[in-house]
């Protein structure tokens, strides 16, 4: 066998069953965050004093937002009755949580990016 014919024999290479190729599924991160993760099991905590302050200060001031202010706006600004403006006020936050969608529990994605925000806060300080 001369040279040539070594070359040759070497760059011969068996042939090999088709191989198919399989298309790539697509997965957002958010997807197989979903996938992958278990779910996690709330664990009941005391709440502490400083969380029970913060909780109050936020049911607080949600209040005096989204209900005295209005109706102070109703009863001032357009003589209405304390009753009908309360009514208002309350029928007013009816259709913000129903058309904001603060009804439905957060999804998948919304908690993976809440995690994430989270995560980049820890590292940053």
């Amino acid at each position: 066998m001369n040279e040539h014919e070594k070359r040759e024999s070497e760059l011969i290479v068996p042939e090999q069953p088709d191989l198919k190729i399989k298309p790539k599924s697509k997965m957002t991160g958010f997807k197989m965050l979903e996938k992958q993760e278990p779910a996690i099991e709330p664990k009941e905590e005391a709440v502490t004093s400083k969380d029970a302050v913060k909780v109050f200060f936020t049911l607080l001031f949600g209040y005096l937002v989204y209900a005295i202010i209005p109706t102070l706006v109703f009863m001032k600004a357009l003589d209405f009755g304390f009753w009908l403006s309360s009514g208002l006020t309350f029928g007013l936050a009816v259709v913000l949580v129903f058309a904001l969608g603060l009804h439905k529990p957060a999804s998948a994605e919304q908690l993976a990016k809440r995690d994430m925000n989270r995560r980049k806060k820890k590292s940053n300080t």
